[in-house]
């Protein structure tokens, strides 16, 4: 692997899955309206089509199209977004080349002719990438992945009551480094994992503990990058509060903000 050139001061990456014609407008003009009160530019991985093969179409598409010419991102995020669609890291579950080649290229049409997009990001569904999928993505052009994400934050991130324990947990335990992106493979292709999601489905009572989760993160990052992701179909009222104090923290600290793409572009 060769080695990623750290900035002198970490950075933040906020990125949000699952932008598909089934997102729910209000959801997302709200998200939007935070994100650019803040001034924080967001990468929004997007869900081609449905199984039944349902696409964008109304009003998402033009709000999309407003969000990429104010300097928001979209990637793509697999095809149909369904579990073992790219394949996974262990066992015997490659694909193989041509039918994930397929997948991914379909998936760059789509995004092509319904929003006008040329993406230059993937992040796999569920996180399940193989070997083969990278391959596939240097190959036809990606500039970065980032379907990364260790088991310990996956736990974290997803499953509430484990959270609400590990943030019980003494402050060594729970202590982000960043990502450290690197060049998987001997690839060109740029890996950028994803550090934690401390949005997913929130209750009222986690909003103090995550934000100092989160503030401690921070302060414990060494000339790294914090990816932060969250879900659009899972923000809750009190995962949108979580949001407006990290930009408000990110704004206070002086931190640098930038998508992956242009985190991507700068190391390319």
């Amino acid at each position: 692997m060769r080695a990623f050139s750290a900035h002198h001061k970490p950075v933040i990456a906020f990125t949000c899955d699952d932008l598909s014609f089934k997102t729910t407008i209000s959801v997302l003009k709200r998200f939007l309206r935070i994100v650019d009160k803040y001034d924080m530019n967001v990468t929004f991985f997007a869900v081609p089509e449905s199984t039944a093969g349902v696409r964008f179409q109304g009003p998402i598409v033009r709000i999309i199209k407003d969000a990429c010419s104010c300097g928001h991102e979209v990637g793509l995020h697999g095809l149909h977004h369904v579990p073992f669609e790219m394949g996974v890291r262990f066992g015997p579950f490659d694909l193989g080349y041509a039918l994930i080649n397929e997948r991914v290229s379909r998936g760059l049409r789509i995004l092509r002719e319904d929003l006008e997009l040329t993406c230059l990001g993937f992040r796999a569904p569920y996180y399940q990438y193989s070997k083969t999928l990278l391959r596939v993505l240097n190959d036809l052009g990606f500039l970065y992945d980032s379907s990364e994400i260790s088991m310990m934050d996956l736990v974290f991130s997803y499953f509430p009551p484990l959270r609400a324990f590990l943030v019980s947990l003494s402050r060594k335990f729970l202590r982000a480094t960043g990502s450290k992106p690197y060049h998987p493979l001997g690839l060109r292709l740029l890996e950028i994992p994803v550090t934690r999601e401390y949005t997913w489905h929130n209750l009222k009572l986690e909003v103090k503990p995550l934000i100092a989760v989160f503030k401690r993160d921070v302060s414990h990052m060494d000339a790294s990058i914090l990816v932060v992701n969250s879900h659009l179909g899972s923000l809750s009222v009190w995962g949108l509060e979580i949001l407006k104090q990290f930009f408000q923290h990110v704004k206070d600290a002086g931190l640098s903000i930038l998508t992956l793409g242009e985190i991507a572009s700068r190391k390319a």
